[in-house]
C-alpha cells in the first residue's frame, strides 16, 4: 500500500539479456578487464542509445560503461541488461595487446530469459 498522494509503482526488475565469460581460448582462463561492445543491435537499442548519447553529451563517448559496453569482472564475467529482442553483434578487446579482438553475435529472443554467450579470446600472434 503505497502513502496518501503516491503512486505505488512495481519494483525495478531488471532482464539480463547477454553475459558470460571472457577466457583465453588456449588456457580457459578469464580475462578480467576485457571490453565487450555491442557494435550492432536492433533499431530500438539503436535509438536509446541517441537518446542516452544526446543526455550525456561529450561525456558519452568517454564513458567506460554504457548500455553498449561493459568490461568482464575479475572472473571473465560480462552482461548487458535489459536490451531490445533481436540480433546483436559484440567486439571484445583485451587492452594490453596480448589477445587478438573478438566479434561474436547473440541474439535476445522474445520472452527469452537470457542468452549466455561465453567468449575465448585468442592470443596474438608472437611479434605483432
Amino acid at each position: 500500500m503505497s502513502a496518501p498522494g503516491f503512486l505505488a509503482l512495481p519494483p525495478l526488475v531488471h532482464r539480463l539479456a547477454v553475459g558470460g565469460l571472457v577466457r583465453d581460448a588456449a588456457t580457459g582462463q578469464p580475462l578480467a578487464g576485457a571490453a565487450v561492445a555491442i557494435t550492432a543491435g536492433p533499431e530500438k537499442f539503436q535509438e536509446r542509445l541517441r537518446a542516452l548519447a544526446i543526455r550525456h553529451g561529450a561525456a558519452w563517448t568517454a564513458l567506460p560503461e554504457r548500455p553498449d559496453r561493459a568490461r568482464a569482472a575479475a572472473d571473465g564475467s560480462y552482461r548487458f541488461i535489459d536490451l531490445p529482442d533481436g540480433s546483436y553483434q559484440l567486439r571484445v578487446e583485451v587492452p594490453g595487446g596480448r589477445y587478438q579482438p573478438k566479434a561474436a553475435a547473440a541474439t535476445v529472443a522474445a520472452g527469452a530469459r537470457f542468452e549466455a554467450l561465453n567468449i575465448d579470446v585468442n592470443p596474438a600472434p608472437e611479434g605483432a
